[in-house]
């Protein structure tokens, strides 16, 4: 008697990282994209802090001021609608004050302009997902954090390495000390949580965004690891 074969039951792979958050509703993605601008929003208060300093042509000390506290209040606003789902705001009046907080990358020789920069962008791409769901921008807006991490230690690796960063061996090199460091690994670990957390919530509540908000704040220290209260 001939015996039939067993055939092996292959399990399907978990989705990406990507491909989870693609699978977000809307107001998870809100959240998410949230979470991760609460984190980056000292990059732009400690730079806009310094205007005055940097840019005394363009900024007096009362404007500098001005830049960080509208900065608070848009990051402020996409909480509170979160926590107050009623709430109706006019997202593009609210995305032109942010326009017209960002620098020009050009009027500075700091490289503080970039993080402050990547942070604005994502408050903007906050405030477009209130608006519309859009799993590309839920993507993008991962990618954001990541990449301002990873050009500041792109920085660094240029004064710790003989390595050209423009050569292929270079290049490979970067990508694994970059990988190596704390400061990314803390940035993967943070996302993961966040994830993890909203994966974990079927019915969002105000101490639930509450708690995210906490999260998101890390005790004031940025993606960067830096703080207004250094």
């Amino acid at each position: 008697m001939t015996q039939s074969k067993t055939k092996k039951t292959t399990l399907p792979k978990p989705p990406s990282f990507n491909q989870s958050l693609r699978l977000l509703a809307p107001w998870q993605q809100v959240a998410f994209a949230a979470c991760l601008s609460q984190r980056m929003l000292p990059n732009y208060l400690l730079f806009a802090e310094n205007l005055a300093q940097l840019l005394p042509e363009n900024y007096s000390p009362q404007q500098a001021q001005g830049a960080c506290e509208q900065a608070q209040q848009l990051m402020d606003l996409i909480w509170q609608v979160q926590l107050h789902p009623q709430t109706r705001i006019n997202i593009e009046a609210q995305q032109e004050k942010l326009e017209a907080l960002m620098p020009d990358p050009q009027s500075f020789t700091c490289y503080g302009v970039y993080p402050a920069l990547d942070a604005l962008m994502g408050l903007s791409t906050t405030l477009g997902l209130l608006e519309q769901a859009d799993a590309d921008e839920v993507v993008r807006m991962s990618r954001l954090s990541r990449a301002c991490v990873y050009q500041l230690l792109e920085m660094e690796f240029t004064s710790v390495s003989e390595l050209d960063p423009q050569s292929d061996a270079g290049q490979q090199a970067l990508k694994t000390w970059i990988r190596q460091q704390d400061l990314m690994q803390e940035e993967e670990a943070f996302q993961d949580e966040v994830l993890a957390q909203l994966q974990a919530c079927q019915q969002a509540s105000k101490a639930f965004y509450r708690r995210l908000r906490t999260l998101g704040e890390n005790q004031g220290i940025s993606n960067l690891g830096i703080s207004l209260a250094d």
